[in-house]
């Protein structure tokens, strides 16, 4: 009899709170997470930039790709993806890349005065202009993809990057999206 009044009491209690049952949640016990918090992922559409493959013209293609973001994820975590994806090579066969297959992303910090690139010696190796071009504006590209408008510095190997390839392309920094379009003839199609 004392267990039906007190369950009688809690539901006359719960009631008079005027709390509509269906909007009342219980938090899931989880082991591995003690303190209740839900396990949260969300997503970020990012753009890489890539060359079609069957074209006569020299421009850099966006194409979205989204990932899947854990709570807690840094912009610099994902923008290492995302050149980590740019790096890999496009999967489909409609477009192309001028970065040399073996270039690796060093590291990747974001500052106040820009977002900072260290790459493989490999960045440097291969192509004549139009593909060092290319491939400065693949970085440049999907380095600023959370912010059109962030600054870009590159290293290499640690070292400024000054001269690009054997033919000496001058790169100026930081580099941002504006500057490339003023000093590249390269078209990009956003």
């Amino acid at each position: 009899a004392l267990i039906t009044t007190g369950g009688v009491a809690a539901w006359l209690a719960f009631k008079s709170l005027n709390v509509d049952p269906n909007l009342v949640q219980t938090i899931p016990t989880n082991p591995d997470n003690p303190v209740g918090n839900f396990p949260s992922q969300t997503s970020q559409t990012v753009e890489l930039y890539w060359l079609p493959s069957q074209s006569t013209n020299i421009n850099l293609v966006p194409t979205p790709v989204t990932l899947d973001i854990k709570r807690g994820e840094t912009s610099e975590q994902i923008l290492t993806t995302a050149l980590q994806l740019l790096l890999a090579g496009p999967e489909a066969k409609s477009y192309a890349t001028t970065i040399p297959a073996k270039t690796e992303l060093l590291n990747l910090t974001i500052k106040e005065d820009g977002i900072h690139l260290n790459l493989s010696q490999d960045f440097t190796l291969g192509g004549g202009s139009a593909s060092m071009t290319a491939r400065l504006g693949q970085i440049i590209y999907t380095a600023t993809t959370l912010d059109p408008n962030a600054a870009v510095w590159i290293e290499v190997q640690g070292k400024p990057l000054e001269l690009l390839g054997g033919e000496g392309l001058m790169i100026s920094q930081p580099m941002t999206r504006q500057d490339f379009e003023e000093n590249f003839v390269l078209e990009a199609t956003e």
